[in-house]
């Protein structure tokens, strides 16, 4: 190949990252706006104690709409107050904490599964397990909730577990992404 094909093509793939550049940067803002748009979110004005009707919250002011940028809102707050009537309180909700889908359950008690958690979205088969990791045990505060990591647990024995029994102390290793068993190291 000549120079001057060279030349062409190479000038056709600057113009082409050139023109994909410019849309791209010009999509930015538009993202940018996007994901800052205010959108309505239920926040506990003053704390509700677990139990307390939603109408009852709503009607003393304890709840009340507010906006938030779209971004950070949690996925299952609830923006319609209507789809809460005649529901109560899971569990006490703190001043300034978002109402999501499940903080208010059916009053009925062989109904409700407990606070809103992660674990209440699992697949069967498949535990939640919560713990406090200090920033340094969570690689620098970037696990966040809801992310799958793999499990070292030191138990005084495996077959406190279920396991075949270790004779002593045992790490065992859970993965999310392992179907089989937990494994004793």
């Amino acid at each position: 190949m000549n120079k001057i094909g060279i030349l062409v093509i190479a000038g056709v793939v600057a113009l082409g990252s050139c023109l994909g550049l410019v849309k791209y940067a010009n999509g930015a803002e538009d993202r940018a706006v996007s994901a800052s748009e205010p959108v309505p979110v239920m926040v506990a004005v003053n704390d509700v104690p677990e139990g307390t009707t939603f109408t009852t919250a709503w009607n003393n002011g304890d709840i009340a709409m507010s906006s938030m940028p779209r971004s950070l809102r949690p996925a299952t707050a609830v923006e319609d107050p209507t789809q809460l009537t005649g529901l109560v309180s899971a569990a006490p909700l703190a001043q300034g904490q978002f109402v999501v889908a499940e903080s208010f359950v059916s009053p009925d008690p062989q109904q409700r599964v407990g606070p809103p958690t992660f674990a209440t979205a699992l697949p069967p088969g498949t535990v939640a397990v919560s713990f406090k990791a200090e920033a340094a045990q969570a690689v620098s505060d970037l696990i966040r909730p809801g992310d799958h990591v793999n499990l070292l647990v030191q138990v005084p024995n495996a077959s406190v577990l279920g396991l075949a029994d270790s004779g002593g102390a045992a790490v065992v290793t859970c993965s999310r992404t392992s179907r089989s068993s937990p494994s004793v190291t």
